[in-house]
């Protein structure tokens, strides 16, 4: 099992929970800072500005020890030097390439600085990939369905009351 986490990226994600978009960062990195202390501690107290937790016993228990391998969805300087110190592999999927590999870059940099025991994490990249006798017929082949299915999303959402 692994575990993965983001903070989110559209403020129509956190519209709906009457979550300010602002926090998102602080929220979800405490929420993160829970999930480990429930996986590795038999009680857990906390008392955050977003969660407080009173001698919570967490049940079951993940296999993998200390934890499952967590991977964070980091697409900023800041995000990227969160999950560095914090030992997580990275995922990313917004940027071209030149760009994703400098991120990739500071990400490894800021690791080592932290002086982690083990291998360094892994460093993740989706892209859709669709292949065929030449690039203009794979592009072809392949632009409408991922147009269409990154609509989809926003399509769904703009039909609620909430909309965009």
């Amino acid at each position: 099992f692994d575990f993965g986490a983001g903070l989110g990226t559209h403020e129509h994600e956190f519209m709906r929970w009457n979550t300010p978009f602002e926090e998102r960062r602080e929220m979800g990195n405490e929420s993160l800072e829970i999930i480990l202390k429930a996986w590795t501690e038999d009680t857990v107290t906390y008392a955050g500005k977003y969660w407080q937790l009173d001698e919570a016993l967490p049940f079951p228990k993940p296999y993998q020890t200390p934890h499952p391998p967590v991977w964070y969805a980091a697409h900023n300087t800041t995000s990227l030097e969160y999950a560095a110190r914090q030992n997580f592999h990275v995922s990313q999927n917004l940027d071209v390439d030149e760009v994703i590999a400098e991120k990739f870059d500071l990400y490894r940099k800021v690791w080592k600085q932290c002086g982690h025991d083990g291998p360094m994490p892994q460093t993740f990249l989706m892209r859709p990939v669709h292949v065929a006798e030449t690039d203009e017929k794979a592009r072809a082949e392949a632009e409408p369905r991922i147009l269409e299915a990154d609509s989809l999303g926003s399509r769904g959402i703009a039909q609620t009351r909430i909309g965009f």
